[in-house]
């Protein structure tokens, strides 16, 4: 899979309320979504394009200012508040991003190197992760899917 996505510990919301490791989710599970516009809804998860896995890979880890981290690889999309969205490693220090709370600035990035890297497709825009939206794709995925 060439290592790119989401890291397995990132959790997802179930509409139990249960939280999950995205690792740990399946089809059929529906988990807490987000639409273009970024109004969170549920939805049931069609497609687990990277099954349980060790892949090594590099993650951002991205810090928002009220303390949510999430760890996404570098060609990872992401959108920002402009409505645009953009690559993990294109993200700045003081760029906006979308979390269940609204918009957050970025306060922190760190590059580290972990092991699995999952994502989750619905039939909405985004999944939420560690209550951060982001896209359940990256520019690796996107091409092939």
């Amino acid at each position: 899979m060439k290592g790119t996505c989401i890291h397995g510990s990132g959790m997802v919301t179930l509409l139990s309320g249960e939280r999950l490791p995205i690792s740990n989710v399946s089809i059929g599970m529906i988990i807490k979504t987000a639409n273009k516009d970024n109004s969170i809804s549920f939805n049931k998860i069609i497609k687990i394009p990277h099954h349980y896995n060790n892949e090594q890979a590099t993650f951002i880890m991205i810090t928002t200012d009220t303390n949510k981290q999430i760890l996404l690889t570098p060609s990872h999309l992401i959108p920002i508040c402009n409505l645009d969205v953009i690559t993990t490693q294109e993200l700045d220090i003081g760029d906006c991003v979308f979390t269940i709370d609204g918009k957050e600035n970025i306060v922190d990035t760190q590059k580290v190197v972990l092991y699995g890297v999952y994502t989750a497709i619905t039939n909405d825009t985004y999944i939420v992760v560690n209550d951060i939206i982001v896209s359940p794709f990256s520019i690796y995925t996107k091409l092939i899917l």
